[in-house]
């Protein structure tokens, strides 16, 4: 099965099947918090974004799982913000009116590329996520190592990775593909492992 799966750039009129895998496969997560909307509109303005590197695995056109990164975490996060101000921010409102916590993590998102470590890469693997159908079939190593590959493309030679410290399945995951620790951080109340990938000298 995993032969018969496509590795392609995500589209647009993919993001509303991007935006459920999101849901399902990280549910109790801020993003996930600001519901399908939110999720849609977010991952097409990243399909269309110069700074974002997004791709889908297909199987049959259906998207089983995604993977998202950029070059520059702050300069995608400027591009978007701009383009789609509204939209966003009434989004976030809205879910903030029966949660009002949404506001409190939605400052610290916003102000989170400007406040991470200046020692750690600009580029950055920011969403990897597979269908729970097809989990345990190697699509989430497959999308990992193309992005490594469009990064290096791209002249990068280190990619960082964010993870909740309690995460040990995903720190495993990323551990598997060269990730070491580099510095620990407080987002949304909670530890988070910033791990890095150095590509350089050598190919995926």
């Amino acid at each position: 099965m995993n032969n018969s799966v496509d590795i392609q750039p995500l589209e647009p009129h993919q993001a509303a099947a991007v935006a459920r895998i999101h849901q399902l496969s990280q549910e109790g997560t801020f993003l996930t918090s600001l519901g399908h909307a939110f999720l849609t509109l977010l991952y097409k303005e990243m399909s269309l974004s110069r700074q974002c590197l997004a791709f889908v695995a297909l199987l049959d056109d259906e998207v089983i799982g995604f993977i998202t990164g950029t070059l520059s975490t702050g300069e995608m996060f400027k591009e978007i913000a701009l383009k789609r101000p509204f939209q966003l921010t009434w989004l976030v409102f809205k879910r903030a009116l029966t949660r009002p916590s949404v506001l409190w993590q939605a400052a610290q998102t916003f102000a989170y590329p400007g406040q991470a470590n200046h020692t750690l890469p600009e580029a950055e693997l920011l969403s990897l996520a597979v269908d729970p159908r097809w989990r345990n079939r190697h699509i989430g190593g497959r999308l990992i190592v193309h992005l490594h590959q469009m990064v290096q493309r791209a002249g990068v030679s280190q990619i960082t990775v964010t993870v909740d410290a309690a995460n040990e399945g995903a720190l495993r995951f990323y551990r598997r593909y060269k990730y070491r620790h580099a510095v620990t951080t407080t987002l949304y109340g909670r530890p988070m492992e910033h791990l890095v990938l150095d590509m350089s000298g050598h190919d995926d």
